[in-house]
């Protein structure tokens, strides 16, 4: 994009991040916090949104060339995810959209009270801003009532759960 390392630098105002000389990408620091680093780590981002949809968009094409009929998507984790944490560096429905047929994100960490829950209402609107017309499906969600040692579930962890699909559900009605 910048055609060398030095456009870049004098772009972002700051040098390029290296360790031990070679090229690296922002700092979990730069990724949390304000600063001069903001612009260097807008480009990373986007770096990374045209890589995904250069390399998933290839793996796409070869789907359909053998089933043109079959939608394509991947298990997209906290992506579109508004609450990850910046240094998870997750990636960006507008890398996605590129090269997905169907948005599916992930709910795993929506869960506890509505207010968690409820954000799950901007994954969905922000997958449709980037990719008008496809679907948006939760495609992984869940709490399980037992834990791993555990084969007998709590009244107490059966009823969290049952609290976990409930306002789950809703979350999932009210953003359509």
């Amino acid at each position: 994009r910048y055609g060398s390392l030095a456009s870049a630098e004098a772009d972002w105002g700051m040098p390029v991040p290296r360790a031990d000389g070679k090229v690296t990408g922002p700092s979990d620091e730069q990724l949390t916090k304000e600063g001069k680093h903001r612009v260097m780590v807008c480009a990373y981002r986007r770096f990374l949104d045209d890589l995904l949809a250069k390399h998933h968009s290839l793996a796409n094409g070869l789907v359909k060339s053998i089933d043109p009929n079959h939608p394509t998507s991947f298990r997209m984790t906290i992506a579109g995810d508004p609450t990850a944490s910046p240094t998870s560096c997750a990636y960006d429905f507008r890398g996605l959209a590129r090269s997905c047929d169907v948005m599916e994100p992930e709910a795993y960490g929506r869960h506890g009270a509505w207010e968690n829950v409820q954000r799950g209402r901007f994954t969905v609107d922000y997958a449709r801003c980037v990719a008008p017309g496809r679907p948006v499906m939760w495609a992984e969600f869940g709490l399980a009532p037992y834990g791993p040692d555990a084969l007998d579930a709590s009244l107490q962890a059966q009823e969290a759960t049952a609290d976990h699909y409930r306002l789950f559900y809703r979350m999932a009605r009210e953003s359509n």
